[in-house]
């Protein structure tokens, strides 16, 4: 995906540079940074965007906001459904068309009064963060984005459900670090990220970053190599 086409998607699906990075998991000034083309999209991005596709598609029920890709798989799934109900016609009953199956579950849902989607375990995801886990670790939990986390905990604090407490930057004493994203933490490192923002992407605090580039620096892994200036507060 090229620089100009992340713009063009992040202007379709109707979010701020600040909004789209949050659903990636990304600080942003990094999210900038891919859109002006200062840095190459991963792997790791593309697949991000995807899942924010599907949520944003499933969050306003409208199959066009999904990228082509995932369109792609959607009606090769559709295919094969509508082939095995020619081949076993007594399964065929449960089988919907492709436009019915544009997100119906969703559709069902705006009836009740809660606005949240229902397509993860929302009881699930709050009863992690009552725990104090990260968002991070919720999210790879549930197969999501740690913004998307954030944004179900957003709106279920605006409801008023105690278990979605708000925590401040220096929450790290809730949250074990064996749960944070070890992986991501030290390539954020290695590609120059200072510690206050690998701190937010992991929804941590600078120390307990810097404490894990500590330890993999002495197992000798290459990613948590020394800086020419080291702050941990920075």
């Amino acid at each position: 995906m090229k620089a100009e086409t992340l713009r063009e998607w992040r202007l379709r699906w109707g979010l701020t540079q600040a909004g789209l990075a949050e659903r990636m998991g990304l600080h942003r000034r990094a999210y900038i940074q891919l859109e002006m083309g200062d840095r190459e999209l991963q792997r790791w991005h593309a697949l991000s965007l995807e899942r924010v596709s599907i949520d944003i598609a499933a969050e306003r029920a409208d199959f066009s906001l999904l990228f082509d890709a995932v369109k792609g798989t959607i009606d090769q799934l559709v295919a094969i459904r509508l082939e095995q109900r020619e081949t076993m016609p007594e399964a065929g009953a449960a089988v919907l068309t492709k436009e019915q199956a544009g997100f119906a579950a969703n559709q069902v849902s705006e009836t009740r009064p809660d606005p949240m989607p229902r397509h993860h375990d929302h009881e699930g995801i709050l009863a992690a963060w009552q725990r104090g886990e990260a968002s991070t670790a919720i999210a790879s939990h549930f197969g999501t984005t740690p913004g998307y986390i954030r944004t179900i905990i957003k709106k279920a604090r605006e409801s008023g459900d105690p278990r979605a407490v708000f925590r401040g930057r220096s929450s790290t004493s809730l949250t074990d670090k064996r749960n944070l994203d070890h992986e991501g933490i030290l390539d954020r490192w290695s590609a120059g990220w200072r510690t206050a923002e690998i701190a937010r992407f992991a929804h941590t605090s600078p120390g307990t970053v810097y404490d894990i580039i500590m330890g993999y620096r002495r197992r000798g892994d290459p990613r948590a190599a020394r800086r020419r200036r080291e702050n941990p507060a920075r």
